[in-house]
Parts: C-alpha cells; structure tokens; sequence
C-alpha cells in the first residue's frame, strides 16, 4: 500500500491539522481588536502546530503548494512573535511597577514600560497587514480544500507506515533534543540552551502529531517534553530581557545625548532598569536549576528510552507500561544499537 491509499496516514492528517486551522480562524478578530494577548499566543502556537503538520504529512500535497503555504504561514507567524512577546513584556513591566516600592525605580520603569507600549502599537500594524496578506493568500482556504478528499476513509488501527513515519520522526526529534543535554552543565551557554529550546518544541509538536497513533501511550512523555519546553522558554525570555534592556539604555543615552549635549538625565532612570535586569537575571539562574533538576530526575527514570521503546513497540507490550528505570539515558537513536546517534549521557 502506497501514501495515496494509506487511510490512516489520511485519517492522522486531516485530523491534527484541521484543528490547527480551525484554532488559527478563531484567533483573527481578536488579534485585529488587540485587546486580549490570548489569540495572538493561540494564534502563534496553531501557526507552529501547522507548519509543523504541513512538513510531517508533506507527501500529502503537492510539493510547491506546501513550500507556499510554509513560507506564508512562517511570514504571519513572524510577525504574531513579536507581537506576542511585547504583550508578555508589557504585562510584566506593568506587574512590576504596580508592586515597586522604591521610588528611585520608578521612573526606569515607567520609562520602559511607555516604550514598549509604544513599540507594541507598531507592531500591530505590522500585524494588521500579516492577516490581510495571510487573507489574500488563502493558504488556509487551500490546505483546507487539499485535505477535503482525504477525510471519511478513516482506518480502525494506523497502519505499519504511520507507525514507521512516527517512530522516525520521534527518535530523529529526539536525537537533536539530547545532542544539547551538555549545555546544562553550564548555566551560560545560552546559545546552545536556546538551540535546545528549539529542539524540545520541535519534539513536542512531533508527538503531539503522533498521539492519536498510539492511543495514550505518549501522553506521559509528552507532559515531560512539554515541561522541559517551558522551562527552556522561561530561560530564553530572561536572556532576551538583558539585551533588549542593554539596547534601550544605549537609545536612551543617545536620545539624551542629541537633546541636551549629554547623558545625566539617564541616571533618572537607569536604577528602575538595572533593578529589573538583576531580577530577571535572578529569575534565570532559578528557572536554570529547576530545569537541571527537572532533567536529572527524567535521567534517572530512563524516560527517553522508555519513550524510544514505545514508539519502536507498535502495540502496547503486555503487563504494566514501562516505567522508572536505574541505567543511564542513551541517545535515542543509539538505545538498542540498531542507528547511530549522540554520544549517551
């Protein structure tokens, strides 16, 4: 049996992504009114999803079509991202000016947090035409109409190719997440910790693609990945905050310097800002520990072989699911020996 008469590689397509596009139809008038920062994180997250599903089920499509539609999909989700992290921004500058009580940081946050708002009001913008370009495309109107046909054949089990898909993609997606597990020896790698970042979303999104083919089975894993997503997440966001804080002081000094000759009037506001840096520094090297924690215990519960055992079962083993284990964790590729992968931990 080839792709074009698999039912439930059919069946797992139509059923992951046109839930993506429904959850991306609901979210446009919201992101137009710009009042609740929701659709556009809704908005964003079935965006990555469908790009996600789009590369996953590509022999589906038309190889042209579907590079267009990625590349439309990643243009609008561009600009979603900046959006979105702005509104997080905002939303905390005003959380921590609403709870400051050292008067000296006032106006450093104050400042900042009128920059960004008005850095917001031209992102929005920005945004406005992304949706109307994204509209014009009909990129969602065709995927739509391209996964139609191949809806109503749904199969009772998924068949040995989806398994085969699944369990290639998982390991693969694996395989990058664990080749960064030696960046958490060093709480200032943040080049690599942001690459793993990338690469735990990467598996998630894959699994999440997955579920409905091991009915349940990855669920537990998953919560673990996505966890682990978070936390790396929360990291990259205070890392981002200590160079876009050292980018707005240089404008502010040169703003100064243009109006007045020099730069006294920065140090008005420069102790609101440095006090808001030393508390996200403060927040990342938490977060930082918490992650290492967190990846130690998955270590010793051998949670990715487990996972790689799975996906290469096909069917659920008889007895207890597999569970905490005492060895070490192998790289995903290199659990049985069958491929070669990272080096194990």
């Amino acid at each position: 049996m080839g792709i074009a008469d698999d039912s439930s590689f059919h069946a797992l397509a139509v059923q992951f992504l046109k839930k993506q596009l429904k959850q991306l139809a609901a979210q446009h008038e919201g992101i137009r009114e710009g009042i609740d920062l929701e659709y556009v994180h809704r908005a964003r997250v079935a965006m990555r999803r469908l790009r996600a599903g789009m590369k996953f089920f590509q022999e589906c499509f038309d190889a042209r079509s579907g590079k267009r539609w990625r590349r439309e999909i990643r243009r609008l989700a561009r600009e979603l991202g900046d959006a979105r992290d702005k509104d997080v921004q905002i939303e905390y500058v005003r959380g921590a000016l609403a709870e400051i009580h050292e008067p000296q940081y006032v106006p450093g946050i104050a400042r900042l947090l009128v920059t960004f708002e008005h850095q917001r009001e031209s992102v929005q913008v920005r945004v406005l035409k992304a949706l109307d370009r994204f509209r014009l495309s009909r990129t969602a109107d065709e995927i739509s109409a391209a996964i139609k046909p191949m809806a109503g054949g749904e199969a009772a089990d998924p068949s040995e190719f989806v398994l085969q898909r699944a369990e290639e993609q998982i390991v693969s997606r694996l395989d990058e997440l664990l080749a960064f597990q030696s960046s958490l020896a060093d709480p200032a790698d943040q080049q690599r910790h942001h690459a793993m970042r990338i690469a735990a979303k990467r598996l998630r999104y894959t699994m999440e693609i997955c579920r409905g083919a091991y009915a349940g089975r990855l669920d537990p894993f998953l919560a673990s990945v996505k966890e682990i997503q978070s936390l790396l997440g929360e990291i990259h966001d205070r890392d981002v905050w200590g160079a876009q804080l050292d980018a707005l002081l240089a404008e502010e000094r040169e703003l100064f310097g243009s109006i007045y000759g020099h730069d006294k009037p920065l140090e008005r506001i420069k102790p609101g800002i440095e006090h808001l840096r030393q508390e996200r520094a403060g927040d990342r090297g938490r977060l930082f520990d918490q992650l290492a924690a967190y990846w130690e215990k998955l270590r010793r519960e051998n949670l990715w072989e487990n996972l790689v055992q799975v996906v290469r079962a096909r069917k659920p083993p008889p007895g207890p699911p597999a569970g905490a284990g005492n060895g070490h964790v192998a790289s995903a590729a290199s659990v049985d020996g069958s491929r070669k992968g990272p080096a194990t931990i």
